[in-house]
């Protein structure tokens, strides 16, 4: 099978999961994932998957989300957060 008929047989796929109603990341993963099982073989596939599901959270600037979490439950259980409150809206001219 060539790699256009495979292409045309993934759009028909991709069109088909989009209109029975699942997601479209889910579709486009599942599409993505099978055609690279058919043209390249499980092996492939799945050392790609492990790969770059591993370098797309492997980077240093989503430290930043769970920290601010963090920051912002420091700040709920101390005293200090509804001290804050006065002189923010005081700041803000409220």
């Amino acid at each position: 099978m060539t790699p256009l008929l495979m292409g045309l047989i993934a759009l028909v796929f991709l069109f088909t999961l989009l209109i029975i109603g699942v997601p479209v990341a889910f579709s486009m993963l599942l599409v993505g994932f099978f055609g690279l099982v058919f043209l390249e073989g499980l092996d492939v596939a799945m050392a790609l998957v492990g790969s770059t599901a591993y370098h797309s959270v492997a980077n240093w600037l989503y430290i930043v989300i769970p920290m601010f979490i963090l920051m912002g439950e420091f700040a709920g259980q101390s005293a200090s957060s509804p001290s804050l409150a006065p002189g923010l809206e005081e700041y803000e001219g409220r």
